[in-house]
């Protein structure tokens, strides 16, 4: 059988770059910076309670309930508001900082990807980044952490108008890399906005359980490391 990909669309974070090893040591400053530890009782306790809240918001700004702005700051003043520190101003500081710090700190990309996307480009293939997250934060992360110089073109829900899983997002996408279904590949980490969205689509789909999610019953292709592609495409 011929093999038909010649696009491939990688979500960022989790997937190449390393979210959870870079947002860590960021929040492992803001922690310090900020005196966290006379409102909490451990920097875990903190995270802790800002991952319950980011995660509640983040499916909020997914649905239009909430506007970025309000996500971006409310994240971190939620956890402090409910610590007796109801300072918005200082949300919005520290939000900035974390922001900023992240894409400039560490940069670290998940394992193996810079050689697996050299491997691919090698072998022909069109790279892109198909991602929810905020514009001015994505752009950073793909540059500084030596992604872009394999990417051909990024695209950011903000930007399109439509977050993954839509339909919408993966319409407009298609339609500028100038491709069909049938010749696009995607990898990524969530089952839900990933995975789901793209083979509603008729998108061949990689799972890379980075985060190790439960994937029981997804018709999916799954692999373990990012140099399994090289396997199989």
């Amino acid at each position: 059988m011929i093999n038909k990909i010649k696009h491939i669309l990688f979500d960022l974070d989790h997937t190449l770059w390393d979210f959870a090893v870079n947002s860590d040591a960021t929040m492992r400053v803001v922690w310090e910076k900020y005196a966290l530890a006379d409102w909490f009782e451990s920097y875990e306790e903190f995270h802790r309670i800002y991952d319950m809240h980011n995660s509640i918001l983040w499916n909020q700004y997914g649905v239009g309930m909430i506007s970025k702005e309000q996500l971006k700051v409310a994240r971190f003043w939620r956890p402090l508001e409910g610590a007796g520190l109801n300072d918005w101003k200082l949300s919005k500081e520290i939000s900035d900082f974390y922001l900023d710090d992240t894409t400039t700190r560490l940069n670290k990309v998940m394992p193996g990807a810079l050689e697996t996307l050299s491997a691919l480009k090698e072998k022909g293939y069109d790279m892109h980044i198909v991602t929810n997250g905020f514009k001015e934060v994505q752009y950073k992360k793909t540059k500084n952490s030596g992604i872009g110089q394999y990417i051909n073109q990024i695209f950011i829900s903000e930007e399109i108008g439509f977050m993954k899983p839509r339909k919408e997002f993966f319409d407009i996408v298609l339609s500028r890399i100038n491709a069909t279904p049938q010749e696009c590949a995607l990898v990524g980490d969530s089952p839900d906005n990933d995975i789901n969205g793209a083979q509603e689509y008729g998108i061949r789909t990689f799972f890379y359980n980075s985060r190790n999610c439960m994937a029981e019953g997804m018709n999916t292709e799954t692999i373990e490391s990012l140099p399994d592609l090289l396997k199989v495409l």
